[in-house]
């Protein structure tokens, strides 16, 4: 009787083992009930070492795994200058976790252990691509719900097969769905007497002629809203300005609500479209005439597509007042 094919797992070397790295899931998962590509551009975005803003102020290492010369899993390695300047142990991470065998898991992790502590990495903390702003999680529920962006997909497999390795669930993350319609806007009304109590309240839109001062206006908020949470890493001037180019050609000004207080920027919302509602059919990695479905689509706001609300945060002192005055 002939052995099982060892797993074998090894560093990401050169363009093409990135690229591989890259469009991995898609190959992995394609033909799974409920998973829908994302873009190869915007993954690329994500990790590439020459694009992801992360490389700014952090460092890391890809891992793939290898059956009999396939790809069948892969992993990476990250440390974030950022977190090291926190408190606490030295924290390292582990992400881009993905593979649909659960012999795979436990050597990928080991991978990453291994270089994360030849970094003096005291703890480990995972999957985060490749931090906390970036794609959190593994989906141990909900994988044949509707796809949304910045949400990783996983076999629900994964999670179990990441516990038998060794590691512990630390935070639960959950994703909320709210319908709208005459039921939702009467859930949120603002409540009695609110602009009594906090002073003048003023709402705008986004300025499409002061995007940068405006994406740092919501930085500011962000990072100062989310700078008690766990695991939390505050936003670079990169991050969100490129966040903000990147949605600017579909982006209307009022899918950018500022709450000023007195004049001073207090709370804001930001609200984009689900690019898998109308990407997620093409593929990864659209042919041109998949493009040309793609481009006519990006403005369409009008119709009742699931919207992923990016950020809705308020300044720490004025959190439990200011949230509520973002309609959307």
């Amino acid at each position: 009787m002939s052995s099982p094919i060892q797993i074998t797992v090894s560093p990401v070397s050169g363009s093409r083992q990135l690229s591989t790295f890259i469009k991995l899931p898609r190959r992995l998962y394609d033909g799974l009930p409920g998973y829908v590509p994302p873009l190869d551009m915007e993954e690329r975005d994500l990790l590439s070492p020459r694009k992801s803003a992360f490389y700014d102020h952090g460092f890391g290492c890809y891992f793939l795994a290898w059956r009999d010369g396939v790809p069948v899993g892969r992993i990476s390695a990250q440390v974030d200058a950022l977190v090291l300047r926190q408190p606490g142990p030295r924290t390292g991470f582990f992400g881009a976790l993905d593979t649909v065998d659960p012999e795979c898991v436990a050597p990928l992790l080991e991978a990453a252990e291994a270089w994360l502590k030849t970094r003096q990495v005291e703890r480990i903390r995972g999957p985060w691509s490749l931090n906390s702003n970036g794609q959190s999680g593994i989906m141990v529920e909900g994988q044949n719900e509707i796809p949304m962006i910045s949400t990783p997909w996983h076999p629900t497999m994964l999670g179990d097969a990441v516990e038998k390795a060794g590691y512990a669930r630390a935070m639960d993350l959950l994703s909320y769905r709210m319908e709208t319609g005459p039921a939702a806007e009467q859930a949120n009304q603002l409540p009695p007497r609110l602009r009594d109590r906090m002073g003048n309240i003023r709402m705008r839109g986004l300025r499409m002629d002061h995007i940068n001062e405006d994406a740092e206006i919501l930085r500011d908020i962000y990072n100062d809203a989310w700078s008690d949470t766990w695991g939390n890493v505050p936003l670079t001037q990169r991050e969100v300005q490129g966040l903000l180019k990147a949605l600017k050609p579909i982006l209307r000004s009022e899918q950018y609500v500022l709450a000023e207080v007195d004049g001073e920027p207090a709370a804001i919302a930001l609200v984009v479209p689900n690019m898998f509602d109308v990407a997620g059919d093409l593929g990864g990695a659209p042919s041109p005439l998949g493009w040309l479905q793609l481009v006519p689509a990006l403005p369409v706001m009008s119709s009742p597509q699931p919207v992923w609300c990016c950020w809705v945060c308020a300044r720490n002192i004025l959190a439990p007042h200011c949230v509520p005055c973002c309609p959307f």
